[in-house]
């Protein structure tokens, strides 16, 4: 099972919101991925750790924004290996005691 989230990020000296998955998928799902280490979102913050993100469709030398969302629901649909999880998603997503809000869905 993976956890799919939008996390903020800092890109060409602005915020976006980017998707990222808990771990590397096998397949061709993870062809789509890429692991990097995330700029500090302000000068408070502590170092990010590295996070798994989906690279843009539009644009393959960009990551995968929440505009993109269609997109990247099309990305896992074409993959047979992977399917949203739509029973567990809502289970979790209706969970009060989760403890990331920025799980958006599950895909199994």
């Amino acid at each position: 099972m993976y956890a799919i989230s939008v996390v903020p990020f800092l890109q060409d000296s602005k915020y976006v919101k980017i998707f990222t998955i808990n771990k590397m998928p096998e397949g061709p799902l993870g062809n789509s991925c890429i692991r990097i280490n995330p700029p500090k979102l302000s000068t408070f913050s502590e170092d990010s750790n590295c996070i798994i993100a989906f690279k843009s469709i539009i644009y393959p030398t960009k990551l995968m924004l929440l505009e993109e969302l269609t997109d990247l629901t099309n990305l896992i649909s074409l993959d047979a290996t992977y399917a949203i999880n739509y029973p567990f998603s809502t289970l979790m997503l209706e969970n009060k005691a989760q403890q990331n809000k920025n799980i958006i869905f599950y895909i199994s």
